[in-house]
């Protein structure tokens, strides 16, 4: 299982996971899977796992393979904390007779029971529930939906279709690919939500592979992926889209709203930011898009004040004065227990010169916040010339109603 998580997991490892999971269990699973496999349980402990992990490794390749990807599956889910409570709620949804004493049971363990006698779906939940559940508050764009469209409803073909092609299409129309797209829906009855992960193509890489020929260098086919979660009883909306700034985010929960329930976003559900500035965390967002290679000379950040981690109680300012910013925050984030995507940028100022091709040959300073700018304080030779250049890094936002009045748009270009 290959998780989309905005925090990096840790490392698989399946020796530890044979450590965790106890003994019986681990007998029980390669007794279903690979019954003729030799070994002597009486020989193995929590201490020492070295006789099953000699027997592991002297499977054929298939099994062996088969059994590390079991075993991947519950290594993820042990460390994922969203697990236990997914875990308890599947439980009590689909009625599992589990042993008396399995609420006490460590993650590893209860993880190791659900691969054994839970059913495909029950996996399958296991696995979608606890990825959304994973997913920080800072991550979504959550919005309130207009009308009369709350309860749980059954979707009709023609519905999902349509979702999936204006989907594709409005990714294919802002990044050139999303030609192919899937959507997969799961509902929550226990939480009252529903939940819809459309997979798409994203450009594909070429990286070095091992596979039934040896070793060669391979298209990789990974795809793309955006969470729509709808809690139809307080008919809220949200999405987690990381390659999509907030304009286009609002776009697409519009664009849900319209086709699967016929409803309007609800303006005052907005959040007022005015300037998006939080992906600048990272220094990927501070380089150049192709189209504005040749609007600046100099384009760097000078300045910087981030909230750590989103919660307002620790906040740092780094200035280009005292060394390279994103330095200065590669080292902080590699040396504190912090997670570098909780982050909340408060303030930024850029240093800039345009192109000699403007004629304006000199630096200027640039600031936002949440709410402010001086962006058009600026000389009004090139004020614009700046606002289009920050509206294509995706800092300045298009007006909400523009927004909103776009997603009938994005499906009259689908229809056409």
């Amino acid at each position: 299982m290959q998780w989309d998580l905005y925090e990096s997991m840790a490392e698989f490892d399946i020796q530890k996971v044979f450590r965790q999971v106890d003994n019986e269990l681990k007998k029980a699973y390669f007794q279903s899977r690979v019954p003729d496999m030799k070994i002597d349980w009486k020989t193995v402990g929590k201490n020492n796992i070295n006789p099953l992990f000699e027997a592991f490794k002297n499977l054929p390749t298939e099994q062996r393979e088969k059994v590390s990807q079991e075993m991947n599956d519950v290594f993820d889910i042990s460390i994922n904390k969203a697990s236990g409570p997914v875990i308890h709620n599947l439980v009590k949804l689909f009625e599992l007779q589990t042993p008396a004493d399995f609420e006490d049971w460590t993650l590893p363990n209860k993880s190791m029971w659900i691969l054994i006698n839970g059913s495909d779906e029950v996996k399958k939940r296991i696995f979608r529930y606890t990825e959304v559940d994973s997913i920080s508050e800072r991550f979504w764009l959550k919005v309130s939906l207009q009308g009369e469209c709350s309860g749980k409803i059954t979707y009709t073909g023609e519905q999902m279709s349509a979702l999936r092609e204006t989907i594709s299409a409005f990714v294919f129309r802002h990044t050139g690919h999303g030609k192919q797209c899937i959507i997969d829906h799961v509902e929550r009855d226990d939480m009252g939500e529903e939940c819809f992960f459309v997979y798409y193509d994203k450009p594909h890489r070429i990286i070095p592979q091992w596979n039934e020929n040896g070793f060669s260098w391979d298209v990789d086919h990974a795809s793309s992926e955006m969470v729509f979660v709808f809690d139809y009883v307080r008919n809220e909306l949200r999405i987690r889209a990381k390659a999509f700034d907030r304009a286009k985010r609002t776009l697409l929960c519009q664009t849900w709203a319209d086709i699967m329930r016929g409803a309007s976003l609800d303006q005052s559900s907005f959040r007022s930011k005015l300037y998006d500035i939080d992906d600048f965390i990272y220094r990927e967002k501070s380089h150049l898009p192709l189209e504005l290679v040749n609007v600046f000379s100099t384009f760097e950040v000078s300045f910087i004040d981030v909230d750590l981690d989103g919660s307002g109680k620790e906040r740092l300012t780094y200035n280009h004065k005292d060394g390279d910013v994103y330095d200065r925050l590669d080292t902080l984030y590699s040396n504190q227990a912090l997670v570098r995507g909780l982050a909340e940028v408060r303030k930024i100022k850029f240093r800039v010169r345009l192109n000699p091709r403007f004629k304006f040959n000199r630096d200027m300073v640039i600031y936002f916040s949440g709410d402010h700018t001086d962006l058009y304080s600026k000389n009004e030779a090139v004020r614009q010339t700046l606002a289009d250049a920050f509206e294509t890094l995706g800092v300045i936002q298009s007006p909400v109603m523009d927004v909103i009045n776009g997603a009938a748009d994005e499906r009259n270009k689908v229809a056409v």
